[in-house]
Formats: C-alpha cells, structure tokens, sequence
C-alpha cells in the first residue's frame, strides 16, 4: 500500500506535512532549503547541509521528504541526482539544467541560476534574479512579470526607443540595458536584486509614503502595497525601477516609453 502524504503549503511555501499519521515541521534556510524537520516537540528528527550546488553533504534521519535543495520553495527530489523544478528538471550533481531553458536564447540555455547557486534561486524553472524577503508567490509573480514584460512589451518598448532619445542616464544606457536585460548577453539579470518590503517599524525608507515600489541602493524593492490593484500590472512597476536603475531619473526621456504602454501609463 502506498504511503499517504498531505503537505501544508502557505503563500507557495511548503511548511510542513503528515507522513501516515505522521507530522514534521520544515525548518528552511534563508535559500529556501530544508536544513531540518521538527517534531511535534519541535525536537529535530532529520538533517541536511549541502554542496553550492544542492548535492547533499551530510544527511541524519530517515525521513523520506523529497523536498529538500530548496525544497521548501518547490524543488521537488524525484531521484538521488535530479530534482524537479517545474519548467525543467535539474541535475544537481552536474550543477546545470537537463533540457534547454524555455527562454532561451535570451538566457543560457543550461547554467543554473546565473550560476550563482548560493545567491538566486530559480522555483519556476526560468527566472535568474535574487531576492529577498520574498514569499515562494512573490517570487513566483515577479519572475511572471519579468519574463512577460521580456516576451511581449520589450517589442513596444523597443519601437519607442528608437524614436525619444532615450539613454541619457547612467551607462550602459536605457536601450543598452533592456536589450541586455532580457537576451541575456549581459550580466544584469543576476546583479539585480528584488526585495519585498513588509512594511513596518523596520520597513524601506522608499515605501513609507505609501509607493508601490523604488530603489534603495542597488536594490529595486517592491513594497507592500505593490501587491494591491492600485499598482499593477506589476511588470510596468518593475520596467519603471529598472529605467531608474540603468537608465537615469523621471526627467529622462526613457519614461516617455511608458506611455506607449496603455496598461503602464501611471508609472511614467
């Protein structure tokens, strides 16, 4: 007879499950990694540490979860050497992807994670940014939101650009930099970080002033509020940041693109 599972997932985050009758609690890293099960006594029953690039360095316990590199987010173990993540199924012992990434060729077809395995995470299969402070749904709509704004509005940006002058800010320019951004022939997917903002006593400096979103050193953070209709679509927020960040301020012509954008036109 096979063995039963439930999984508790909350916000895409898988935080526990009862194994025939049986409950454990994951304790996650800040990866997003099982490092732990804990019992009803929160007592720890089984333990991981990994290699960078997910393979198990020591393993205490024998619980058979296969959530574990990452596994909290997703990452699902289906064989000692292969996890799957979604859109792929990746080989932790060779470090990379085993079939060509859905986006390519505007990413590498097999590196996983910009080859940053200890900084990005990548639940979907097909988004090479880090963040911070992000639930597994957040990261799931940002990655959504980078990925469509690079299928489909980059062509209407692109008509644009060759219109306004647009990168007068800081090199490598705005048209630079989106073209960079979204084929991959450029490093910037994987200097970029995301972080959601929670608001707060502790809360970004950007976001107290009810924004959806802003820049705060090098970071693009996206606020709490950004989660509301008032400020999606949220890839038209995400294209306002990175014009900041790789294109100059409002008064540069760059923002003039956003109102060939119907959907985007409150953030230019």
């Amino acid at each position: 007879m096979a063995m039963k599972v439930r999984y508790t997932v909350i916000e895409g985050e898988v935080v526990s499950e009862v194994r025939s009758g049986t409950r454990r609690d994951y304790l996650p890293d800040p990866l997003g990694s099982t490092v732990a099960l804990l019992d009803n006594n929160q007592a720890k029953t089984d333990t991981w540490e990994y290699w960078p690039y997910g393979e198990v360095r020591t393993r205490t316990g024998t619980t058979a979860t296969p959530f574990q590199f990452v596994g909290t987010l997703g990452y699902f173990r289906d064989t000692s050497t292969r996890t799957y993540v979604r859109a792929r199924h990746y080989k932790q012992n060779q470090g990379r992807w085993m079939t060509v990434d859905p986006l390519w060729p505007r990413f590498e077809p097999y590196a996983y994670s910009s080859n940053l395995p200890t900084r990005i995470i990548d639940p979907s299969g097909q988004c090479p940014f880090a963040t911070e402070g992000c639930t597994a749904r957040e990261r799931y709509d940002l990655c959504s939101g980078f990925n469509f704004f690079c299928a489909t509005i980059k062509n209407k940006v692109d008509d644009c650009l060759s219109i306004v002058p647009c990168g007068r800010g800081s090199y490598p320019g705005i048209t630079d930099a989106l073209d960079d951004l979204c084929s991959g022939s450029w490093n910037g997917p994987s200097s970029i970080t995301i972080k959601c903002d929670k608001g707060g006593i502790w809360g970004e400096p950007v976001c107290k002033d009810g924004a959806c979103g802003g820049l705060w050193g090098n970071k693009i953070i996206i606020c709490q509020k950004a989660w509301g209709k008032n400020c999606r679509p949220l890839f038209c927020l995400l294209l306002h940041e990175l014009m900041h960040l790789f294109g100059g301020t409002h008064g540069d012509a760059s923002f003039e693109c956003l109102k060939e954008i119907p959907s985007c036109k409150k953030y230019e």
